[in-house]
């Protein structure tokens, strides 16, 4: 009898603590995630901060909203709202369209992070090292 086994499917549980902010996933510690409200925003969209567990800053989700052109370069009257990811050490930038909670920013980096199709594509990205789990 053979058995294949297989985490392919395993969805991680990821957690945040509410008080330090620090963000755990099936219980082993990554990292640490501030957040701050977004200018103009009166405290509904955030700004994300993902740092070590040393505290040292390694990349930031700012909320962006601009408004929608045209191919000619006309404002069409829409809105697009998106997420500018910033990688501090390597300089680089990413985007991530709509909104999104804490839930969501630290599903965003640990899930990329600790899935192996991912890995490659966030680490040309500049995402740190400090947060993926060893392979």
């Amino acid at each position: 009898m053979i058995i294949f086994a297989s985490t392919a499917g395993y969805a991680q549980k990821i957690e945040i603590d509410k008080e330090t902010g620090v963000i755990s996933a099936d219980g082993t510690e990554y990292a640490i995630l501030l957040k701050e409200n977004a200018p103009g925003q009166l405290g509904i969209n955030k700004n994300f901060t993902i740092a070590n567990l040393e505290g040292e800053e390694l990349m930031y989700f700012v909320f962006t909203q601009e408004p929608e052109l045209n191919g000619r370069g006309y404002e069409t009257g829409k809105t697009l709202t998106f997420y500018t990811l910033n990688f501090i050490q390597s300089g680089k930038q990413g985007r991530r369209n709509g909104t999104m909670r804490a839930a969501g920013a630290a599903n965003c980096c640990l899930t990329a992070a600790c899935t192996t199709m991912w890995r490659y594509r966030w680490r040309l990205l500049g995402f740190p090292r400090a947060i993926l789990p060893a392979e």
